[in-house]
């Protein structure tokens, strides 16, 4: 119920102006969640958490392509030494063509977290062979500082 709250507020901020492939805060100066998202050829991916949350809250929007209606999606974090992390996104709820948006769940872990923080590249899978979104980590390590702080990530 809290994410679909969020929403509201998430895709009023897909029009704010942001650089490609650099990670900013959504909630600045709040003390009871951190979200932080990046936008990449006119998707946007944001993650985030309330106070003491178990995971990371995702919302993927698009203004320019249509998005799948999918139940598994993939993503993939690249570390600057190749190594790549791939960490599955739990329950997805499709928005509709309306808000073309999909809402779900990120379980990183430990190892995914410090990907997260150190990453080179962040990509999401959608149906088989089909990358649906592809974005740079430039300050993802601040975020995964926020979360660890915010969310006790």
């Amino acid at each position: 119920m809290m994410k679909r709250l969020a929403v509201s507020a998430m895709l009023a901020a897909l029009a704010a102006p942001a650089a490609a492939n650099i990670w900013f805060n959504e909630s600045p100066n709040k003390t009871d969640r951190a979200y932080h998202a990046v936008v990449s050829n006119g998707v946007k991916l944001q993650l985030g958490c309330f106070r003491n949350a178990g995971d990371l809250d995702f919302l993927l929007i698009s203004d320019t392509i249509a998005l799948p209606d999918l139940t598994g999606l993939m993503i993939w974090i690249e570390l600057p030494d190749g190594r790549t992390g791939r960490y599955p996104m739990s329950g997805i709820e499709y928005l509709g063509a309306g808000e073309n948006a999909l809402i779900g769940d990120l379980q990183l872990g430990r190892q995914g977290m410090e990907f997260f923080a150190n990453g080179q590249a962040i990509s999401i899978d959608g149906p088989p062979g089909r990358e649906i979104f592809r974005a740079g980590m430039v300050g993802a390590s601040i975020a995964r500082q926020d979360f660890a702080r915010t969310c006790g990530l």
